[in-house]
This record gives structure tokens, C-alpha cells and sequence, in this order.
């Protein structure tokens, strides 16, 4: 239990993958001294480990400007773990440290190292790991193509699941946008047209790889022959894939745990409500809730999750949430980095 001292809880919530460009947190990079120590430690353990001294930082910085943004899995894999680390880093030299996280699909793995559940050693050796299954995913199977909706699952799966039976939920991030998809794009192109046809708002990703769907079953044996052993967690995490608490027995961050994270539909929906119900049992009223990647894209899914979510506090909160939750990015992609990190600092410490 979260001793309750009446100050804010802090609600860590890591991304999955992010559009990825060279430029990316470049700005904060060269302006934060913190930030570039975590980035440069992290890049050099990678490299010399994993890939004969190449540095993953310095291949994203200098890829061509017309290259296919997030292609290659273990340039993806290794930025947002280094990027998301660092990030925490940085919030922690100014004395802010989170009351509870969370992440979602390949986000999962920086959550579970700045939660204590891994060690570093541990937490590369899975984000290198995952990015080789992935990439063999996509070696092993067609092209896939996901799409966004703005739609509920239930929704989704009374008007559309028995006519395009080949594709796959693959991640419910709010109450009325879910992520559909499949390596079958003939039938996903066809679905995307019938769902604006029939009004609703959708974005196609040419995802390459079908992440959360059937499309992972191939690995599945490389994936459990790994073994990975997780520790207690310092501070409380939660699964995107079961929405419960990892408790390092009946859940752990295991090999068996790692499949799920790449085969499972993402939950997020009920792990914000199991979030926020957690907060509540612990004597929390006002909640931050801060963003960690390049791009606030979570923050409205949390928000949309926070109007459906059963407890007798927060729905009592949801109309007015303002005055009690407040939402907070790292970086944004319209402000400059050094601002948007000074901004959110700046606001969280005006709350304690």
C-alpha cells in the first residue's frame, strides 16, 4: 500500500512505439545534460553488447530523410527504451518520481526497468530479444496494415467482426478507439472503407508487423525457450495485457509474460480503471498523470477511459476531473523540447 501523505499521486504512463524520426528529442539531447548522460550510458551498453559497437542513437540520427519511419525493430526497440529511460532519469534528478506506472506493448519494457522489476541487464537483453522476434514476424509473414478507429470494442465487434473475420483486435486504448488489424490488407482495406462509409473516423498505419493478433503465434516457442527472471517491483506496475498489478508470482514479467506482450490485445481500458481504483484505495484524490514519450498520444485515451472507469470517487470526479487530475506531456512534437520538459517539471512541482 501507498502511504497517503496528501500530496499528488504520480502516474507514470510510457508509451508503446512512436513515430520515430532523426530528429527526435534532439533538442533535449544537446540541451539537458541529465537527459544526453542517460541516452550516451544506455547507447554504449547497447552497443557493445548487442551490435559489435554500432550505435542504435547514432543510426536513427543519420538515417536518409526518405527513410520508412520505424522499420527497422531493434533501431525502434532500443530509442524508445533509451529514450524512456532517460526521460525518467531526468524527472528524477528534479526530485519527481511516480506513485504507479504503466506501459503499453514495447513500452512495457522501460516501465518494468524504471519499476524495479528488471534489472538493466535483463530489460535490454528483453528489448533486444523482442525486436529479433519481430523482426522474424515480419520475415515470416505477409505485410500487415492496421487501422484506428473511433469506435468501442462492442461496437466494433456487433457491426464488423463477422464480416471481416480475418481481422484481429489488436489494442482497445480507450472506451471509443480501438486498433484493428491483419496481414490479410485486402480485407482491412475493405473494412476501412466500409467504417467510413458508415461515419465513423479511421486511420490506416502500414504497420509491417501485426502486433497483438495471431500473427505472433509463429514465434511463440522461440519466445518461451527465453528465460527472464523479474524482481519485486520498487513501484507499483501494471499490465497493458491483463490490466492487473504485477505482484511477481501469479503475474511476473517472465518469458511466459513477454509472449502475452507481444500476442495479447492490449487492454489499456482496464488497466486505467484498475489504475485509478488502486489510487482510490490508497487514500488518493488528486492524480498527475504524465506522459512519457515523444508525443502526447495517451493522455486522451486516459481521459476517455476516466468517463467509463466504476469508482464511487473518480465518477464523481469525471465531469470536473480538471480541478482533481491533471495531465501532463514530456515532450511534445509543436514545442521545443527544452520547454515542453521545463513546462511539465515546472507544473508537477507547483502541485507539491
Amino acid at each position: 500500500m501507498i502511504k497517503n501523505d496528501n500530496k499528488p499521486f504520480i502516474f507514470f504512463s510510457f508509451c508503446g512505439q512512436a513515430l520515430q524520426t532523426k530528429t527526435l528529442a534532439l533538442d533535449l539531447y544537446n540541451g539537458n545534460k541529465v537527459f544526453k548522460e542517460s541516452m550516451d550510458k544506455l547507447d554504449c551498453f547497447i552497443k557493445n553488447k548487442y551490435f559489435n559497437g554500432e550505435s542504435m542513437l547514432n543510426k536513427l540520427r543519420t538515417q536518409p530523410d526518405d527513410a520508412i519511419p520505424n522499420r527497422d525493430q531493434f533501431v525502434v526497440h532500443s530509442f524508445l527504451f533509451m529514450f524512456q529511460v532517460s526521460i525518467f532519469e531526468l524527472l528524477k534528478s528534479e526530485g519527481i518520481s511516480p506513485s504507479v506506472i504503466f506501459g503499453t506493448s514495447c513500452g512495457e519494457i522501460s516501465a518494468a526497468y524504471c519499476s524495479g522489476t528488471l534489472d538493466l541487464e535483463t530489460a535490454c537483453d528483453i528489448s533486444f530479444f523482442r525486436a529479433s522476434m519481430t523482426s522474424k514476424v515480419r520475415s515470416l509473414n505477409a505485410p500487415a496494415k492496421l487501422i484506428g478507429i473511433d469506435i468501442s470494442c462492442e461496437e466494433y465487434n456487433r457491426l464488423f467482426s463477422e464480416k471481416y473475420p480475418n481481422v484481429e483486435m489488436a489494442a482497445i486504448l480507450s472506451p471509443k478507439h480501438v486498433y484493428v488489424g491483419c496481414g490479410d490488407i485486402e480485407q482491412v482495406d475493405r473494412l476501412y472503407d466500409d467504417v467510413l462509409k458508415q461515419g465513423y473516423q479511421v486511420k490506416s498505419y502500414p504497420a509491417q508487423i501485426a502486433f497483438h493478433t495471431s500473427a505472433m503465434d509463429c514465434i511463440k516457442d522461440d519466445v518461451l525457450k527465453q528465460i527472464f527472471i523479474p524482481k519485486p517491483s520498487a513501484i507499483p506496475l501494471f499490465s497493458s495485457v491483463t490490466g492487473e498489478m504485477f505482484n511477481n508470482s501469479s503475474l511476473k514479467f517472465d518469458q511466459n509474460y513477454l509472449f502475452k506482450n507481444l500476442r495479447n490485445t492490449v487492454q489499456n481500458v482496464k488497466t486505467h480503471h484498475n489504475i485509478f481504483k488502486f489510487i482510490e484505495e490508497n487514500g488518493g484524490t488528486n492524480v498527475i498523470v504524465v506522459e512519457i514519450s515523444p508525443n502526447p498520444t495517451m493522455i486522451p485515451t486516459i481521459k476517455e477511459s476516466l468517463k467509463t472507469i466504476d469508482s464511487k470517487l473518480f465518477n464523481s470526479l469525471r465531469e470536473n476531473y480538471k480541478n482533481n487530475i491533471t495531465f501532463l506531456p514530456t515532450l511534445e512534437r509543436s514545442k521545443n523540447d527544452i520547454i515542453s520538459i521545463n513546462e511539465t517539471i515546472s507544473e508537477i512541482k507547483k502541485l507539491f
